[in-house]
């Protein structure tokens, strides 16, 4: 088992051409396995040549459920269940027992994980006391409706906010009663979840481990989940008809049955068009209305499908992370120690190694920890400031300054060292943090004060070392 490395699961009931790219999707993010475990034999099918050892697919029939072994912590199995969810849960540990990986991911074939580093490398980085990590949800509208096989045609998803006056300008008050901060499905994110670790009960997003000890839900600013809820408007109007014209809406919560209500009178006055009508409402936003979504950040555009990570138009969330235990710092990035025990931090204009480093993750201390991001051998040093990220840019003096403008951010080419040291260089000049704290890029050789250590500090789970 390598550190980092994951596995995926999902139980599915869905045409081929969305089986295949959920597959597809998962392979090149680097996935060692796809565990499927098709619900209904009459939807089982996928591209089995194209995918060949690595996908190990399950048709969950009767003589499969009937054999079922003991699953704890769910009770014995001896037939299907009629919950969906029960039967999610049993695949997903069936899986976890099966795989090799250290990471499992429970996710349904609409929902794809956008990756900006590689997924081994950001799992590898939390510590062995997390017992699960999870990603921010993020849901797809499009910018046309979309037709069958164009499920995952769209680069446009909405975030989530709470901010009335931003959904009053694209919902009007009955469609916005049903929704929950703009969002159709659930707003609660899949995670990532370890495989040793006893687990005391399940849930399809956030199993609890048995070890009290253990963190659970902790988040990161690499991965985020695309849900791409709505899908094509033939497969919309496939679910709608189903559902309102069957008493499907006994285990719905409140909001999703009054949705129900909503799709069936609008199908009730005019039929198909009033289909075709309420499925534009919740998920097409042309125009100038996509416009005004994306300067007001309701909507974001993602080139999800870029599997390789780029810094290139890259920026990096503001994204401070909270838990429900805190009780140190709900803060979380990857900081800059020196040679001398010191921290790269700004004060607010220039960068400068602080000589406290525990002052950094404190919102009222008036310096702010230097983050940096790479990829692939180049870094972009990065401060997060309340009116956004600030970058720093090396100025003609060499000093450093930090600039809102990410266009102008320097990009620094990563110089791997010896015990796990970095150096950070810059048209052949290196960054050197010299012992009275001032931080300059005029070295022309590698010595103690040039290199640093990366080091990650997690909310509620490690601190300064």
């Amino acid at each position: 088992m390598s550190k980092g490395s994951w596995s995926v699961v999902s139980t599915i009931r869905a045409p081929r051409h969305q089986v295949d790219t959920f597959i597809k999707h998962y392979l090149n993010l680097g996935a060692d396995k796809i565990y499927i475990f098709f619900d209904d034999v009459s939807f089982s099918d996928y591209d089995r040549a194209l995918f060949g050892s690595r996908v190990e697919a399950t048709i969950c029939d009767e003589p499969y459920w009937a054999t079922m072994p003991s699953l704890p912590p769910l009770p014995k199995i001896d037939f299907r269940p009629d919950t969906v969810e029960i039967r999610q849960h049993a695949n997903m540990l069936k899986a976890r027992q099966q795989m090799s990986s250290e990471w499992l991911l429970h996710v349904d074939v609409d929902e794809l994980v956008y990756a900006r580093k590689e997924v081994a490398t950001v799992l590898s980085e939390f510590p062995g006391n997390v017992f699960s990590v999870v990603l921010r949800t993020l849901e797809a509208v499009y910018d046309r409706v979309p037709q069958v096989d164009e499920d995952f045609k769209t680069y446009y998803f909405r975030q989530f906010t709470r901010n009335d006056s931003i959904l009053s300008r694209f919902f009007d008050d009955e469609i916005k009663s049903v929704s929950w901060g703009g969002y159709w499905g659930v707003t609660i994110g899949k995670t990532f979840v370890r495989k040793k670790p006893t687990i005391k009960r399940m849930s399809v997003h956030r199993p609890v481990p048995l070890d009290a000890n253990l963190y659970e839900n902790i988040d990161t600013d690499s991965l985020d989940m695309l849900h791409f809820e709505g899908q094509s408007y033939p497969s919309f109007k496939e679910k709608s008809l189903l559902r309102i014209q069957k008493d499907v809406a006994k285990l719905m919560n409140a909001r999703f049955k009054k949705r129900l209500a909503i799709i069936k009178k609008y199908f009730d006055e005019k039929g198909d068009d009033g289909l075709l009508e309420v499925y534009k409402k919740f998920y097409v936003v042309t125009g100038e209305k996509l416009n005004e979504a994306l300067s007001l950040g309701f909507v974001t555009r993602i080139a999800w499908d870029n599997y390789k990570p780029s810094l290139e138009g890259l920026d990096i969330l503001s994204n401070p992370v909270h838990h429900r235990n805190q009780k140190i710092s709900s803060w979380q990035g990857k900081i800059l120690k020196t040679a001398h025990s010191r921290y790269l931090s700004s004060d607010d204009s220039s960068v400068v190694a602080a000589s406290d480093p525990a002052q950094l993750t404190k919102y009222e201390s008036s310096i702010i920890p230097v983050e940096i991001f790479h990829v692939n051998g180049i870094a972009r040093l990065f401060c997060r400031h309340g009116n956004g990220n600030v970058y720093a840019t090396v100025m003609p003096d060499k000093s450093i300054t930090m600039q809102p403008d990410i266009a102008n951010a320097s990009r620094f080419e990563v110089i791997e060292g010896s015990d796990n040291g970095i150096s950070l260089r810059l048209e052949g000049k290196y960054v050197c943090a010299t012992k009275d704290g001032k931080v300059i890029v005029n070295r022309d050789s590698i010595s103690a004060w040039e290199t640093f250590r990366i080091r990650d500090v997690y909310p509620q789970v490690s601190w300064f070392s």
